[in-house]
């Protein structure tokens, strides 16, 4: 059906306060005729072949540049997803130019790697929402009223109640507080359903 928007999962573990560190860190979503995944962790491409869906990936958005988040993208130095446009906001880029995962990113994707500013537009309808602080360039992505929010939380049970909390792996903590607040406080102004890499659940949050 035109304009049907499937959504599939592969997030969460076990645990009140789950914080893995090698779950797959994806969602994929089947857009009308495209098929778009949002970060691609160490486990996606298991996930993804378990689900036996056939789907070619057109394009990939990347939240951020932590390895269990593109972990998945690269193997012996070939893309995984050939076909695919990557896009990568430009401040995250930059921030992590010197590391070798990301310059061994970059080689394999090419000019079929996209650097984008926040306020540029994105292909099938996705925008994107800079949340800096957890890394320097840390974006989520709506599609359709699904916000795809990456890292914001890592322990949702008690960050719902206490967003100033941060994880260790917040790299600038009064900046992730104030993102993480202005996020929690939009998606429930405009009633979006909330995805996060490392929630427990692959349904998604309603936050009231």
């Amino acid at each position: 059906m035109a304009g049907e928007t499937l959504f599939v999962h592969f997030l969460g573990t076990a645990g009140a306060l789950p914080t893995p560190n090698r779950n797959p860190s994806c969602v994929l979503v089947r857009r009308g005729s495209d098929t778009l995944l949002f970060d691609c962790g160490e486990g996606a491409q298991q996930q993804m072949m378990r689900l036996k869906t056939g789907f070619v990936v057109d394009a990939i958005f990347i939240t951020h540049l932590h390895g269990d988040h593109i972990g998945g993208l690269v193997k012996d130095g070939k893309p995984v997803f050939p076909q695919a446009k990557l896009y990568i906001p430009s401040a995250e880029l930059d921030a992590w130019k010197e590391s070798p995962n990301v310059q061994a990113l970059v080689a394999a994707y090419g000019e079929r790697l996209v650097k984008f500013a926040p306020d540029e537009a994105l292909p099938c309808g996705v925008q994107a929402l800079p949340a800096y602080g957890h890394t320097p360039g840390h974006t989520l992505y709506l599609t359709d009223d699904k916000l795809i929010a990456g890292d914001i939380m890592h322990g949702i049970a008690l960050q719902l109640e206490h967003p100033e909390y941060c994880a260790r792996y917040d790299m600038d903590r009064e900046a992730a507080i104030a993102s993480r607040k202005s996020v929690l406080e939009r998606v429930k102004q405009e009633g979006w359903t909330l995805f996060g890499m490392h929630f427990p659940t692959a349904d998604g949050v309603k936050v009231k």
